[in-house]
């Protein structure tokens, strides 16, 4: 103990330099043991502190976050150096965030700090240069022997963050603002592309009307034709045969004669001329059929018919004569026309593309009763077929294999959309070279499957 100063108090006895007492083990000997043991051990903690405090210090310097301390008080005891720099903290004056430089933007997170309890994302908008920034503020509740002693906590620049947010703000406003404008451009689009499909629908029905035309005035041409003929022969006859008898040459020979040819003439105008009044008829009740959209009662077999006599000059062009089968009649109420047009445009379609290589065409219409309500109409033709993978786009408005050749590809869309408009099933069976079969079912009064539908849940 000799080593000791007396008058340095302050300098610690340090004995482990030393060994006074080597031969003896008494309490001087086990005091010096122990003191120097235990001065090792604080020598080795205070290294190891300063050791944390110097990385503390490190990490702090190098974090863009805040770093702070409150204590019991809400008084900051301790903040992060650019936390002090930012905020002009002075190092030994502590004071409250209410207190600092701009303390009014400091009023949520003092009152969070007053609350006493842990919290988070308490956002800051602090001016800094001039320019405005903002800062996430959150801190944890320290607590000594139980009892509140402060906050320790952080605060992260989210400046960067929330202009982007801004900038992806007006980026979805600007997009929002193009959407509703290409979404106005699209609409009036698909408005205008109606309408014209529309009145490409209505010019296809009154292409198809016009080609009804065309072929009743071919077909009614040959009837009067011979009627004209016959009426010549009647005429001549009768002036012959007035000329005889003004000139009393009339002999019963003659006139025997003549009689016989006014009267063959006569019945071979009569005949043509009730056949071209039946092309007429059958015409103009077709013709009513399709540009109607009335409903009315009407046997399903007299339209049809009707409808085939119209079209005889389009199918023997092939040649090819339809057949209708029914196993009894159907009287319907719904709309005729319609029917009308979905058959127009199906012998059409067969017509115009079905019977290029087939030798002997046939197009046969079968009409059954599935029950009291509804009707079966089934269409086949033995002609090319349609590939499997084109069975729904053949429905589509404007696919034709037609095109540039006179074909619409409007056609089987006409007749997709009447048959969904009679409230009917539209089904295709088709395959290459193997015809098509088309099955069509419609409720037989028109009236009881809008009623149907409004008592549906």
């Amino acid at each position: 103990l000799h080593h000791y100063d007396l008058n340095k108090k302050n300098q610690p006895l340090q004995l482990h330099s030393s060994f006074f007492i080597d031969n003896f083990e008494d309490e001087i000997d086990i005091l010096a043991r122990e003191t120097n043991r235990l001065t090792a051990h604080i020598s080795h903690l205070y290294k190891g502190l300063k050791l944390e405090k110097e990385r503390l210090n490190d990490f702090t310097k190098a974090s863009s976050d805040w770093l702070w301390e409150t204590n019991a008080d809400g008084y900051i005891i301790y903040c992060s150096e650019n936390m002090a720099t930012v905020l002009s903290i002075p190092d030994q004056e502590h004071k409250r965030f209410s207190e600092l430089p701009y303390g009014y933007k400091f009023t949520q997170l003092q009152k969070m700090i007053d609350n006493e309890c842990d919290f988070s994302h308490c956002e800051v908008n602090i001016d800094i240069g001039g320019e405005s920034e903002f800062f996430i503020f959150q801190a944890l509740v320290k607590k000594e022997h139980g009892k509140f002693s402060g906050f320790r906590g952080t605060a992260l620049n989210i400046t960067r963050l929330k202009q982007v947010q801004l900038e992806l703000s007006q980026l979805n406003n600007h997009l929002e603002q193009q959407v509703d404008l290409r979404t106005q451009e699209l609409t009036t689009s698909l408005e205008q592309l109606q309408q014209t499909q529309q009145q490409l629908i209505e010019s296809e029905k009154l292409s198809a009307l016009g080609g009804l035309v065309s072929g009743v005035a071919h077909e009614v041409n040959t009837p009067l034709g011979i009627a004209v003929t016959s009426a010549s022969i009647i005429q001549e006859s009768a002036q012959q045969l007035h000329q005889a008898f003004s000139n009393s040459s009339l002999t019963s020979q003659n006139f025997t004669e003549t009689m016989s040819n006014i009267l063959d003439s006569s019945d071979i105008l009569q005949s043509n001329l009730n056949r071209a009044a039946k092309l007429i008829r059958d015409f103009k009740q077709t013709a009513v059929d399709q540009v109607s959209e009335a409903r009315s009662e009407f046997d399903l077999q007299q339209v049809l018919m009707a409808l085939l006599a119209s079209l005889h000059s389009q199918t023997r062009q092939v040649p090819v004569t339809p057949v209708l089968l029914f196993d009894q009649t159907i009287q319907m109420n719904s709309l005729p026309g319609a029917i009308t047009q979905i058959f127009t445009n199906l012998i059409l379609n067969s017509v115009n593309h079905a019977f290029h290589h087939t030798p002997q065409a046939s197009i046969i219409i079968k009409a059954s009763k599935a029950d009291h309500h509804t009707v079966i109409l089934d269409y086949s033709d033995n002609g090319a077929g349609i590939e499997p993978h084109l069975h729904q786009k053949v429905f589509e408005p404007f696919y034709t294999t037609m095109r540039g050749k006179g074909g619409s590809g409007l056609g089987l869309n006409i007749v997709f959309n009447l048959v969904k408009k009679l409230h009917g099933e539209l089904t295709l069976d088709s395959k290459p070279n193997q015809g098509v079969h088309f099955t069509i079912k419609l409720p037989i009064n028109y009236q009881y499957k809008i009623e149907i539908e409004e008592e549906s849940p």
